[in-house]
């Protein structure tokens, strides 16, 4: 069993091809969904970022409520690279820019035999820069983000040159070569999760 599975926070089907969307060009994801398992019936249990994870990870409800909430996974529950691991022995990677979903205790890594944060997202503190100006593109009442934590985002992205310097590129060049160091395994689970195309939505312009 070799699966790879690719999470990308709020993507929406209906702007792929794959999805019978004419109007917007994806043509490296269409090329993709063209080898891979396609879910064209299937119904999530939750929408938001750190709840849909508990969704994929779990496969189940939060305690004593019919959906997950916006909290992390417990010492106790069991994830599915830990029943991968337990009842098959196959190893898990993720790799994931998604802050919140691995930042502040939340640990949504629980059960995977290795992984990657490739950080900077949102207000991860991963950088100081007192270059880097407090400006806002809009009135800042409009950006839902604090000031303080607004200038974190941009001292995060102040230096960014080429594409690969963008968080999902980043991330996807840390699952490729992982990847490339373990396609010959018989078996493994890749878990590939970006933050984008997310707010503030800001795709490499080159």
């Amino acid at each position: 069993m070799k699966v790879i599975l690719i999470v990308a926070d709020t993507l929406r089907r209906d702007h792929l091809g794959a999805y019978g969307n004419t109007w917007i060009h994806t043509p490296n994801l269409d090329a993709l969904a063209a080898k891979a398992a396609v879910f064209d019936q299937h119904y999530i249990g939750s929408f938001p970022t750190v709840p849909n994870r508990r969704d994929v990870l779990l496969g189940l409800g939060d305690k004593g409520h019919p959906f997950n909430r916006w909290r992390g996974i417990d010492h106790d529950e069991v994830t599915l690279p830990e029943r991968l691991r337990e009842e098959k022995d196959i190893p898990s990677m993720m790799v994931t820019d998604v802050a919140n979903t691995v930042s502040d205790g939340r640990n949504m890594y629980k059960g995977f035999s290795a992984w990657a944060w490739n950080r900077g997202q949102e207000g991860d503190p991963c950088w100081l820069d007192d270059g880097v100006p407090l400006e806002f593109p809009v009135e800042p009442e409009m950006i839902r983000y604090s000031a303080e934590t607004w200038h974190q985002v941009l001292i995060n992205r102040a230096h960014r040159q080429v594409e690969a310097d963008w968080f999902a590129p980043r991330t996807y060049s840390i699952a490729i070569e992982w990847l490339e160091r373990n396609y010959t395994r018989e078996n493994f689970f890749l878990y590939i999760d970006t933050f984008d195309p997310h707010e503030p939505w800001d795709p490499p312009v080159l």
